[in-house]
């Protein structure tokens, strides 16, 4: 095989991956009105008993179907960083009102 067919293929099986990983993530149907934040720092910050002045990037409606993208673990929270409707990102803590699973 010439050296630009294997890089194709390459390339090519990547992309296959990179889509598989992205079709398979799990989907949230929020089940009441919740807030998405800019930074998971903000979303961690929200769990604690002095939340600060951040405000949130958007308010998700209930029913809204969100993407879960990717999952950090805190000593304290669980965040997750999702695409939601309209492809806005933003980050969410897995415990806030309206997110179940």
């Amino acid at each position: 095989m010439t050296r630009s067919l294997k890089l194709l293929l390459i390339a090519g099986l990547l992309a296959v991956g990179a889509l598989f990983w992205f079709f398979t993530r799990p989907v949230i149907t929020l089940s009441d009105d919740s807030p998405i934040w800019s930074s998971e720092d903000d979303a961690a910050r929200q769990g604690t008993i002095f939340p600060g002045p951040v405000t949130s990037k958007a308010i998700l409606k209930k029913g809204d179907k969100i993407k879960v993208v990717w999952v950090k673990y805190g000593k304290d929270y669980r965040a997750a960083f999702v695409l939601a409707p309209d492809f806005q990102t933003g980050w969410i803590l897995t415990t806030q009102r309206g997110i179940s699973g």
